[in-house]
Formats: C-alpha cells, sequence, structure tokens
C-alpha cells in the first residue's frame, strides 16, 4: 500500500510542492486512551472517539477523501487511451509576466494503444474553482476528434494573462469508445505561477516547512541554578513580588476537553459572574492565570530535543531556531533549562540569558555544569513570569477605586476651568493655539480636580494626543514653579553600564518620570509610597491590558484611540456612558481612504484635516486604477508558504508585486514626487517582511517595512499594505484558519488610517472576502473604481451580512463541484461495470453457439 501511496499523482505533485524527494512512512505512534482517525489524520480521546465521527470537519475531509480517490482513478489513462502528463499534470512552471502577458503554450498528447477500438474525443471542459474566467484555453485539430491508434493527438494548452499570479484549472477530456457504448474521462491538472525568477531565487524558501512537534514535558525535579544577569540583581526591591504559582483547580480546569468546553466551564464557573470594583481583582487575576498557562504551553513548541552548545568564555551558545522571527521570543534575563542527553531524568539546569543575538543566545549555568564538544542537550524554553507576577501584584493590593475602574457621572467633579484665552498667552508649544481641540484638550486636563475619573484624550492617528499630553505636562509643572527647569536627568545606569533605580528617597525629588508599564511597578517595589504622583499620563493607553495599566493607583490621564488594536481599560471606560467622544475629529488623509474607517469605526465623526498639497499629492497618478479615487486593491492569488520551522507566513508573489508598486512610485514622473522615506509597507507576518526588506534593499532602504504595531501612532503619504494569506485548502476553509489574524478590525482600522495620499493592498480577494469587514472594504474600493485585476466573484452591490458566513458559503460551493465530479467519475465506472456485466452475461447465453472464425488483421 505503501509503494502504491507514493506513485500516485497525488503524493508526486505534492512532493514536488514540497521540494521532497524519497519518504519513508513514520512508524505508527499508539498513544494510551487515545483512538487514531485515518481520514483526519489525528488522534482523539477515546471518551470522544463516538461523537468525532459524527463532527462537521470529519466528515469535511471524509466527503474530500471521496473526492481524492475520484480524482486519483479519473487521472488515469483508460480503454488504452492515455493522455501525456500523467504526473505533476500540465504544468507550465513559472513564466515571467512579459510571456504571460503574450501567451504561452504547452502541448499534451492522446495516443490510442488499441488498434482497432473506435475512440471518439467529444469535448473538453475546463473548471475553475476560483475564478469566473479561465486564462486557459485550450485547441485541437476539431472536435470531435478521432483518436486513431498509432497516431498521437496533439492538445495546445494556452495561458494567457496580463498580471502575476497562480493560476490552474481542471481540465476534463471527455471521451466516447463508439463501440462499447461507453463515455469516460481523463483529467488532468492545468496550473502555471506568473512572477519573476530572478527575485523568486532570492526569496524562494530555504528549506521545506517541518511543522515543530509538541513533547510531552517530563516534569522537573532537581534543578540546578544558573547565573543570573547583572540587571536582574541591579534594583533593590523593598516590596517583595508575589509569585502569584496557577492554582490547581486552574490548571486541572485548562487541562481537559476542547476549546470550546474549557471556555466554557472556565467562563462559567470560575470567573465571577459580576464583573465590579469588588471582584475585579480576582476576575483578572484568573484571566492571567489562563494567558499564563496557554503561554507555557505555546513555548513547549519551541523545545530542542537535540541541541548542541559552543562555549565561549563564561557563556554557553546556544543556536535557536526562529529567533530573529521571536518565535520564541527571548531576552536577556529570561530561562532556559538545558538537560545532557542520556542523564539523569528530571534533573535540569538553569540557563539565563545574557546575551541575545539574530541567531543564537549566550547562556550562563552553575559551575557544576559539566560539558563537552560532543554532548547533545535537551533545551526547554522558560516563560519569563516577572512581567505576569507585577501584573498580580497590582491586583492583589487593597486599591480598587470605582471612579478608576467604573467610574459613573455621579464622580464627575466640576473643575474649575481655566479660560482658554489665559491658557493661549502661556503655551509652550504656540503651534497649539491654532488647534481649536488641542488647546481644549489641554485646559481641561490641568483643570481636573484631586479625586476625578480617569481622564481620557480622544483622537484617531495623527490628530496630536501625544502633543496635548506634552504641554499638559509641562503647564502642570510650570504651575508648581515656572522657574524649575522643566527636565531632569532621565536614565540611571550602574557604574556596569545596567539601568537600575536610585533609592526611593533620591527617586522621590524627581519630579517627572517616564516608564514603560512593564517596569512601571519599580515605584511600588523601592518602596514609594502611595499616593505620591499627582498625574499619571498614559500614552498609547489602547495597547496595554488592565492590569498592566492599573499598576497605577492614581488620577490616570489616558491617551489613545480607542478603535485601535485590541480592546482595553481605555475602550472599556468608554463604554461605561460617561465620556463623549466629540465630534469632528480631524486626520490627515485623503477623504476617501478616510470615508471607509470613518463610517465603520468612527460613526462618521471624522473630518478631513490634511494640507490639500499632501493628501491630494496622488490624485491621477499612474498607479491609480481609477485617476481620482487614491485607493488600489491589487487582485493577486498567490501561495502563503512557510520554510524550515518557521510558522510565520510569506507570499512570495505578493512581495515581488509590492516591490513592482514601491518601484514604480520612486521612478514615477516629476509630477508625482516621493521619496523612500515616505513610504511605508505593511504586513502582518515577519516572515512576509523580512522577504520584502530583502528585494527593497537595494533601491528603497528608507522604506519601513513592519507589521501594523510598528506603524501605530505613525503616518505615511503612502501605505503599501501585504496581506500575505491565500489558502486553496478546499477542506479547512474558514475565517480563522484561511485569514488568521489577519481578520482583525482594528488592525485593518490601523492599517488603512497609516496613509495620507495612498493605499495601495495586495492580496487575495477570494480569501480576504470571507471576512464581513474585509468584503465590505473590498466593495467600497470595487464601487469606486480602484480595483486591478481578475474581477470579484461576489455581487459587490449586495449588502455585506454582518454575522458572516461567507465561508461557509465558499466551503459549500467547493463541496458541491466535488460531489457533481464524484457523481460524474462514479456514474461512469456504473456504466462501464454494467456494460461487461452485459457482456459477461452474453457469452454465457451463446458459449455454444457456433461462431465463424476471424482473420487475423
Amino acid at each position: 500500500m505503501w509503494k502504491q501511496h507514493t506513485t500516485s499523482s497525488r503524493h508526486v505533485q505534492k512532493a514536488l510542492d514540497a521540494g521532497v524527494g524519497d519518504v519513508q512512512p513514520d512508524e505508527a505512534t499508539n498513544i494510551p486512551g487515545h483512538v487514531f482517525c485515518t481520514v483526519c489524520k489525528i488522534f482523539v480521546f477515546e471518551r470522544f472517539w463516538k461523537a468525532h465521527p459524527q463532527g462537521k470537519l470529519h466528515k469535511r475531509k471524509l466527503r474530500y477523501a471521496v473526492f481524492e480517490a475520484a480524482f486519483e482513478e479519473a487521472s488515469k489513462d483508460k480503454h488504452g487511451i492515455s493522455v501525456s502528463h500523467q504526473t505533476g499534470g500540465v504544468d507550465f512552471g513559472m513564466v515571467e509576466v512579459s510571456a504571460a502577458q503574450n501567451g504561452v503554450t504547452l502541448d499534451l498528447t492522446v495516443t490510442n494503444s488499441v488498434p482497432l477500438s473506435d475512440v471518439v474525443l467529444n469535448r473538453i471542459e475546463a473548471k475553475c474553482l476560483w475564478t469566473q474566467i479561465s486564462p486557459f484555453t485550450f485547441q485541437t485539430i476539431s472536435l470531435p476528434c478521432h483518436i486513431v491508434s498509432g497516431r498521437g493527438t496533439r492538445i495546445t494548452v494556452t495561458f494567457k494573462h496580463r498580471l502575476r499570479g497562480t493560476y490552474s484549472s481542471r481540465m476534463e477530456l471527455w471521451f466516447e469508445d463508439l463501440k462499447l457504448k461507453q463515455s469516460f474521462a481523463i483529467v488532468r491538472m492545468v496550473s502555471v505561477v506568473v512572477g519573476d525568477k530572478e527575485d523568486y531565487e532570492r526569496i524562494k524558501p530555504v528549506a521545506p516547512f517541518v511543522p515543530r512537534k509538541r513533547v510531552t514535558r517530563e516534569p522537573e525535579v532537581n534543578i540546578i541554578e544558573g547565573v543570573p544577569p547583572p540587571p536582574l540583581k541591579a534594583i533593590r526591591y523593598i516590596v517583595k513580588l508575589p509569585e502569584s504559582p496557577i492554582p490547581g483547580n486552574i490548571v486541572s480546569a485548562l487541562s481537559q476537553g476542547n476549546i470550546s468546553g474549557i471556555i466554557s466551564h472556565f467562563a462559567k464557573s470560575l470567573l465571577p459572574k459580576v464583573l465590579d470594583h469588588e471582584t475585579y481583582g480576582r476576575h483578572f487575576k484568573y484571566l492571567l492565570w489562563a494567558e499564563e498557562f496557554r503561554s507555557e504551553k505555546d513555548l513547549e513548541v519551541y523545545d530542542i530535543p537535540n541541541a548542541s552548545l559552543v562555549k565561549k568564555g563564561t557563556y554557553y551558545l546556544l543556536s535557536v531556531p526562529g529567533l530573529a522571527e521571536k518565535r520564541p521570543s527571548v531576552m536577556v534575563g529570561d530561562q532556559i533549562f538545558v538537560q545532557p542527553v542520556g542523564s539523569e531524568a528530571g534533573k535540569w539546569y538553569q540557563g539565563f540569558v545574557h546575551i541575545v543575538e539574530s541567531l543564537q543566545v549566550g547562556l550562563r549555568f552553575s559551575p557544576s555544569f559539566t560539558y563537552t564538544t560532543a554532548q547533545r542537550y535537551k533545551v526547554r524554553f522558560k516563560l519569563n513570569r516577572y512581567p505576569l507576577r507585577r501584573q498580580h501584584q497590582a491586583l492583589d493590593t487593597a486599591f480598587h477605586s470605582a471612579r478608576l475602574l467604573f467610574p459613573t457621572r455621579r464622580e464627575v467633579i466640576e473643575p474649575d476651568v481655566l479660560s482658554v484665552s489665559t491658557l493661549r498667552d502661556n503655551l509652550f508649544n504656540r503651534l497649539i493655539a491654532t488647534n481649536p481641540r488641542q488647546l481644549q484638550g489641554v485646559t481641561s486636563i490641568i483643570s481636573q480636580p484631586p479625586g476625578s475619573p480617569t481622564f481620557i484624550v480622544f483622537g484617531p492617528p495623527g490628530t496630536g494626543k501625544t502633543v496635548t499630553v506634552i504641554e499638559s505636562i509641562r503647564q502642570l509643572l510650570a504651575q508648581e514653579n515656572p522657574e524649575h527647569p522643566v527636565y531632569s536627568r532621565y536614565t540611571l545606569t550602574t557604574e556596569s553600564g545596567h539601568f537600575t533605580a536610585p533609592p526611593v528617597l533620591q527617586l522621590c525629588q524627581y519630579r517627572v518620570v517616564v516608564s514603560t508599564c512593564v517596569s512601571a511597578s519599580f515605584a511600588h517595589s523601592v518602596g514609594m509610597p502611595r499616593g505620591y504622583f499627582t498625574h499619571i499620563f498614559i500614552d498609547e493607553a489602547g495597547q496595554a491590558t488592565e492590569p498592566e495599566v492599573n499598576r497605577f493607583s492614581i488620577k490616570t490621564m489616558a491617551d489613545n484611540d480607542t478603535k485601535c488594536l485590541e480592546k482595553t481599560y481605555l475602550e472599556r471606560l468608554i463604554e461605561r456612558g460617561i465620556y463623549d467622544e466629540g465630534k469632528g475629529n480631524g486626520i490627515t488623509s485623503h477623504p476617501a481612504i478616510l470615508d471607509f474607517p470613518n463610517r465603520q469605526f468612527y460613526g462618521g465623526t471624522l473630518q478631513p484635516f490634511g494640507d490639500p498639497k499632501i493628501i491630494n499629492s496622488f490624485i491621477g497618478c499612474p498607479q491609480l486604477v481609477n485617476e481620482n479615487f487614491p485607493i488600489v486593491f491589487h487582485s493577486l492569488s498567490g501561495n502563503d508558504e512557510r520554510e524550515a520551522s518557521s510558522p510565520s507566513y510569506f507570499n512570495i508573489l505578493e512581495v515581488q508585486q509590492v516591490k513592482e508598486y514601491v518601484l514604480n512610485l520612486l521612478r514615477g514622473s516629476g509630477s508625482y514626487p516621493i521619496s523612500d522615506a515616505e513610504i511605508g509597507v505593511i504586513t502582518p507576518y515577519y516572515a512576509q517582511s523580512r522577504k520584502l526588506r530583502t528585494l527593497l534593499q537595494d533601491f528603497a532602504r528608507g522604506v519601513k517595512v513592519g507589521s501594523v504595531e510598528e506603524f501605530q501612532g505613525q503616518e505615511r503619504r503612502v501605505i503599501v499594505l501585504s496581506t500575505v494569506r491565500s489558502s486553496r485548502d478546499l477542506v479547512t476553509v474558514d475565517l480563522k484558519h484561511t485569514l488568521g489574524f489577519v481578520a482583525n478590525p482594528r488592525r485593518l482600522n490601523v492599517a488603512i488610517t497609516r496613509a495620507q495620499s495612498l493605499v495601495i493592498i495586495v492580496g487575495d480577494p477570494s480569501v480576504l472576502s470571507l471576512d464581513p469587514l474585509w468584503r465590505a472594504l473590498l466593495n467600497y474600493i470595487h464601487m469606486n473604481g480602484g480595483w486591478r485585476g481578475d474581477p470579484p466573484t461576489w455581487d459587490t452591490s449586495e449588502p455585506v451580512r454582518e454575522t458572516g458566513g461567507y465561508d461557509d458559503e465558499l466551503r459549500e460551493e467547493n463541496e458541491r463541484d466535488m460531489n457533481e465530479f464524484s457523481r460524474k467519475m462514479e456514474m461512469m465506472t456504473r456504466l462501464g461495470l454494467d456494460e461487461e456485466k452485459d457482456g459477461d452475461q452474453e457469452s454465457e447465453d451463446e458459449e455454444n453457439v457456433d461462431r465463424p472464425w476471424r482473420e487475423l488483421e
């Protein structure tokens, strides 16, 4: 069976796609308490096995298995008719864009090995699942065409398209054996990749993707402590940091059942029924423990079963696959456990990370650690619990003020508002005087009396929130002592160059302390008295979780756009209904760029506020499809790939297309000048960022390439967005697996609103349109004439269902096609069997009848 499987065209094609040669079967693994499902290729708990075959995914994969079997059978030559390209299908390979625009051809040959048969090729059908119009055409002498023995019949396949992409079609050749009065089909897949061969060679996968295998960890019984780096001992803490281990009942609850069952049980049985200032601490402590449990499990994927170490001075260097991609993320001070292969079970050496480079880390172990160059080691990555422990410490404090956590209107104190005119004459930043909303914001902040609820500075990107906050801080400092210097020494390091905190008495002499959320708890830990700070400002508060923000027990000023990134403390406060989000927030983007996010996220409150010379600077440029609409969606069906053991996706054709857009922008005519520093490329995956930088470094080093988070709070004249995902998996087509975190409303909002003048989106519409929000954006672009490439496969004028379900529709459409194909193939097989059966019956009835001899021809 194994030999038969490895010689099948399906296996051969997948092996070619993966770039692997000869493979051997994995030895079967028996897991106690589990049953292996041969359809889903997974182990299922025995207690769930009875219900498993009734599950949607199992049934879906079973139907696909039937389709694969039918396709495999249809690919075989039959009735003496052979069609070339049986192995691997009709593959044009990679074709340059210029060649594809002119058209490329490839010939198939159909032969007949039965001299006396009478077989006719009646028709050739092409089926494209992902596009409305096939880019392939098929030509032979004429149809119907007799397939004569001893003479090959040529079929010319022509591909013609003007844009990059991967294109495929199922070609069905329908024959009829006139003597047997039987129809049959032989099927071939036709495929082509349109791209740039030279660029492909530069950024192609370094090795086939091999997913990391999760290994069940044995308990660590005996841990030999390592040598921590100096920064961990640089600060002398007065208040002890609690360990806050995960309670056993939570570990048990998170370890049993499927994900949906675990979430339901956790929410109903463990979390408080009501979230208020009394249950707040317990609610978020439980969520932190759940996050820690999951993070620990995620780290297990990165364990290395057979690693080597290189000794360099007092350090031991360990190569970490995926380190450059932060998968795993390793920082100085983290712990990595190692165990010599073949040594005592349960005994591990704790290694502290002292050095982090792009591909390796430097560790220090106990002096008792023994090392030889030939020794191999098991490696475990350990979760850095310090940030979690600090958040637990904040949640354990007695301070759970309702006015900060759950403010109501009755807690709002009417301030003695300073007149705007008085402030205008005393501004440090004179530009604020020209912006009424910024001026009002500063006035309101410095007028807030003690005991007020959290004050929030609203505003989308580019509206000057940070400028407003900085001016407010300077005004507050000037109120206390206008002659005192506003700024003082702002960083402290030890003689060895490590960051530290001064003694509490010295710390209390500083009027301004700047810190990250994670490090802000140092003030409490070194013994600074509660209530020392009169004001605490949290910039970009929308990116901080509640326990991170609430390390502070203060009058809080929160600054961010609540429509960006994850829902947090800031957004929960807004939902309390006591804040005025205001109208007419200005944003420095072209009205067409602003229109969609304004309607989707801001309730129409945004107003264009940019310099017309900037926001209109690309109207009429050659990159636009509609010269008056500065948004382009470039439809491109590529392949999302991974390489080696990295889980991060990249899409080579999208990388090439982004490169072309950037190159054309920089080489544009004098009417549309732009520098590389004014262009930003946003992509959700690190691997895609790395491939993009490789191709852009030759001519556009100033172009910033990064994730949405890296562009938070920034703007560029031009934003090019590469969405990467382009799955063609007919089984697992669903929103979660196909789009991943690309289907995130806040990320989409941030990505679009970074652009002032021009937005170019490169992506696969058949995948992106599974998400209702993306579908609405694609409709908006198409209706305004900004679409480039193959047209949408849906009606863009139809209202978008917020409930979604488009992934179900696509999957059902695919399954209908698979079922119809399987039905046709089965019908042909049955007809053949019936003919054979009739023939057998006739021979039995007439076996005693004399027949004339037939001369050999």
